[in-house]
């Protein structure tokens, strides 16, 4: 499994990084040591009023959480909290380059549950929304309880999943039944160019993301979108009506709007998948 992980995370680095700007404000950073005896920086945004539920982040691999500008602002306009770590694997991180991608990949789940005991801590009693990109869209479906080979503690206080492209299939490790575990609402964005040259070469391999999960489960695909699709402010903009009826039902539990359910799955079929417009 060791060298499994290591394809994915190399090839993975190869284009998980968005073209994003400066990030639009200053978070707040707070430093956590962790079990590894490294100093885990997390970042933490706040909305403008006081914040209706918190996002639990997962940046790609060699990213960094205040890449996200487009998402960022939008999810903090929603009138969420924002707090993502910075992992190891990070152009920004002190590590980068010093750890192997299995390293790499336990650091992660390491910095997840730390991020959320934090998480649990400040923002008591607010609903979490794991969210992801990328190589950290695995990292949210893991804290659902996806992978559960891996021996990794599921998050109690997640109430859905939304991701942003996905590691797609790595071989040996993300079979057809990697997240049939998953009972949470997860909505998964992708589109018909998301590919990760050497290693996604069909965009379909990313839908088994959402259509393998137990609970409901949403997928907008974009025309013409690839696996940066998340730093792109047209397509943002294009998503975000579904994106935002699923945070006010799934996160918030408000009604469910005609934006959100065309994007729906039926199951335990698979059924067709919305085209954002």
């Amino acid at each position: 499994m060791r060298a499994v992980i290591a394809l994915g995370v190399a090839t993975l680095a190869l284009s998980s990084q968005p073209a994003f700007a400066e990030p639009f404000a200053e978070p707040e950073t707070v430093e956590i040591e962790t079990p590894d005896a490294r100093q885990l920086p997390v970042r933490v945004w706040q909305p403008e009023e006081a914040p209706r539920g918190v996002v639990l982040f997962s940046h790609g691999f060699n990213s960094w959480p205040a890449a996200y500008e487009a998402l960022l602002a939008k999810l903090t306009g929603e009138g969420l909290a924002v707090v993502a770590p910075l992992h190891p694997d990070s152009m920004r991180s002190s590590l980068e380059g010093k750890i192997s991608p299995q390293q790499a990949f336990a650091a992660r789940m390491i910095d997840m549950q730390l991020a959320s005991d934090m998480v649990g801590e400040r923002f008591e009693g607010l609903p979490i929304l794991a969210v992801g990109h990328s190589f950290g869209t695995l990292d949210a479906m893991v804290r659902a309880g996806g992978l559960p080979a891996l021996g990794a503690p599921t998050d109690e206080g997640v109430s859905a999943i939304l991701a942003f492209s996905t590691p797609g299939k790595i071989p040996g490790l993300i079979g057809d039944d990697a997240f049939s575990a998953v009972g949470l609402p997860t909505m998964l964005v992708t589109g018909d160019s998301d590919t990760v040259p050497g290693f996604v070469a069909d965009p379909a391999d990313h839908r088994i993301y959402a259509e393998r999960v137990s609970g409901p489960s949403y997928l907008v695909s974009v025309e013409g979108g690839d696996h940066d699709l998340v730093g792109n402010d047209a397509i943002m903009a294009q998503v975000w009506p579904a994106v935002s009826g699923f945070i006010a039902v799934h996160l918030l539990d408000e009604a469910e709007t005609p934006a959100l359910a065309r994007y729906a799955l039926e199951k335990p079929s698979t059924a067709q998948q919305g085209d954002a417009e």
